[in-house]
């Protein structure tokens, strides 16, 4: 099929089509599928769009505790883990919480998102982690942040020389990918220290054959980032807003796969005026989020802790009709003009858009050839 590629674009289309869907489908009764899992806050970066040291936990759990709370009745359902921080890789207890995780019944997959300071004992760890899930069926993505080439990646993580080192990282789990992930991935994260220097990134990515991912850094509760937003975001800086909209109509012409064409559409007409989501979040409709306390929320970006699980039964506080009231004024109110790169099914009215603006671009470009 990818031979004939008329008939391979109308698959893809198809497909995507298949993939979207007509109405939101979220249901206060229903359980969580995905665990946001921010295992600490403690972190070796001082990233210019992140304020998470600010909180350090100071009660972070036992082992005994996560197992407890990991078997509580409110994760019965969960088939998705991602784990962040904070820097992952400085929670002593990762190796022993991965071996409890994959023991779930429904777990399908792992994510564990890194700044790949510390190479070696990334490695090692992500080796060990890789054999836990293979040894029960359960898929293992690492996800790497790149924000820039050189001093400039230097600069938005706030640390000096450790571009060499998160290459390093890079370069080892790529170029060894069957001994430490079935997939990977590499973020970078768009604020204004970095937007007017994205292209040489871009450059550097391509001959390293790197696939790279782009996002807009954007205010998150979990990051504790509030009062440092007017710092780094490209929304509250006119000039920096005009290059991210270039930057990203850049993206969507060069990106192949249509899904990535459709995220950075959204995100370029965000920045173009239109401020409605446009993302699916399977967050918003199937996920929980839980910190290295083992406190939880609704939703990572804008929910504050609706209890802790040490003491509590999380399907209680999950299903408390005065915390529904706090999901349901985030899923009216906040959602609505959220910008983060959630993934989720994308609704058809806006899919119709995206096609509509596909087929205009070409049909204009075409008719003044």
């Amino acid at each position: 099929m990818k031979k004939n590629e008329r008939i391979y674009k109308v698959f893809q289309i198809l497909k995507f089509l298949y993939n979207t869907k007509w109405i939101k489908s979220y249901k206060s009764n229903k359980y969580p599928e995905i665990l946001q899992f921010p295992i600490t806050n403690n972190c070796n970066s001082k990233c210019v769009m992140c304020n998470v040291t600010s909180n350090i936990l100071k009660n972070e759990m036992t082992i005994d505790e996560f197992r407890k709370i990991i078997n509580d009745d409110i994760f019965k359902e969960i088939k998705s883990v991602g784990i962040n921080g904070g820097e992952p890789f400085l929670c002593k207890n990762l190796i022993p919480f991965v071996e409890i995780l994959v023991k779930k019944e429904k777990l399908e997959a792992i994510n564990i998102i890194s700044n790949g300071f510390l190479t070696n004992s990334i490695l090692e760890k992500t080796k060990n982690i890789y054999e836990l899930c293979k040894k029960n069926n359960v898929k293992f993505h690492i996800s790497f942040s790149l924000d820039g080439y050189g001093k400039i990646h230097d600069k938005v993580r706030g640390i000096p020389n450790v571009f060499s080192r998160t290459i390093e990282t890079i370069s080892s789990i790529v170029n060894n990918k069957e001994i430490y992930c079935d997939s990977y991935d590499i973020g970078c994260t768009v604020v204004k220290q970095n937007i007017d220097y994205l292209v040489e990134l871009e450059s550097f990515a391509e001959k390293m054959n790197w696939n790279i991912k782009f996002r807009l850094g954007i205010k998150n509760e979990r990051l504790h980032n509030s009062k440092i937003y007017n710092d780094f975001s490209i929304l509250e800086d006119e000039k920096a807003r005009q290059s991210a909209k270039e930057f990203f109509f850049g993206q969507i012409l060069k990106s192949k796969n249509l899904y990535d064409q459709y995220k950075y559409w959204a995100i370029f007409t965000y920045l173009d005026g239109d401020e409605s989501r446009k993302l699916g979040c399977d967050w918003q409709e199937n996920g929980i989020t839980l910190d290295g306390e083992g406190n939880i929320y609704y939703c990572a970006v804008e929910s504050p802790c609706i209890g802790n699980l040490k003491n509590n039964d999380g399907s209680k506080l999950f299903f408390d009709k005065e915390n529904l009231k706090i999901r349901t004024n985030i899923i009216n109110n906040k959602c609505k003009k959220c910008i983060h790169d959630y993934v989720g099914q994308f609704k058809y009215k806006n899919v119709i858009k995206f096609l509509y603006w596909k087929f205009n671009r070409k049909f204009i470009i075409r008719k003044y050839r």
